[in-house]
């Protein structure tokens, strides 16, 4: 088993009481944090809950490689209570965003295929004690930046778009506090603006994601 330190331990136990033992850690490649595990308050919620990143030691046909589970403390013991398939088999980073200032940060989890380029940002929310994933895409490169001069940052993704152009998708708070993303489509970013079309992310009155589609 790897070493770790107590608190590590502790969550890697409740891993294995939950997996077994035929597991391997997954590492990040890159970004601040470089364990698979990250201790954080990810909800409003008082104190602290874990993720930690894994893949069995051995994998069915159509199984994911690579997987995440949450943990929650329970009277001062950890305990397993989502295991969530990630898109691909390697980490590129863990980071989080706070979209719009809403004081909720968000899980933004890039990963990749093992020798391809093609990556993918997915961003996980983590409230109520439930993750849910709002967003999924390829993209090429990541910007945060204050594109509409409103005072928050948004994150804009780049990637190439189905026609042989390049596709810009902006995630930022919208006025109802809900994650939404714009797609532009053009041969830079500037230019990609005048065909921006508007699609809200959010959650819905069932509790998961749904797309309210603006237009293509």
């Amino acid at each position: 088993p790897p070493k770790l330190d107590g608190q590590q331990n502790d969550i890697y136990q409740a891993l294995i009481n939950s997996t077994g033992s035929a597991i391997k850690l997954k590492y990040p490649k890159g970004g601040d944090f470089r364990s698979p595990f990250v201790v954080r308050n990810f909800d409003s919620e008082p104190g602290d809950e874990a993720m930690v990143f894994y893949e069995p030691e051995s994998v069915q046909t159509g199984e994911a490689a690579l997987r995440l589970k949450f943990l929650d403390q329970y009277d001062g013991k950890w305990q397993v209570v989502y295991d969530i398939a990630c898109i691909g088999t390697e980490i590129e980073s863990i980071s989080f965003f706070d979209f719009g200032k809403s004081g909720n940060e968000d899980i933004l989890l890039r990963t990749s295929m093992l020798n391809q380029t093609e990556k993918v940002l997915t961003v996980i929310n983590y409230s109520d004690g439930i993750p849910r994933e709002l967003y999924a895409s390829s993209y090429s490169s990541v910007e945060v930046v204050d594109l509409n001069c409103d005072g928050s940052d948004e994150l804009i993704l780049g990637g190439h778009a189905g026609d042989g152009g390049h596709g810009f998708t902006t995630l930022e708070n919208d006025e109802r506090g809900q994650r939404a993303h714009t797609v532009a489509h053009g041969n830079g970013l500037a230019g990609g603006l005048a065909g921006i079309h508007l699609h809200h992310l959010g959650l819905g009155s069932q509790g998961g994601p749904h797309l309210l589609h603006g237009g293509h």
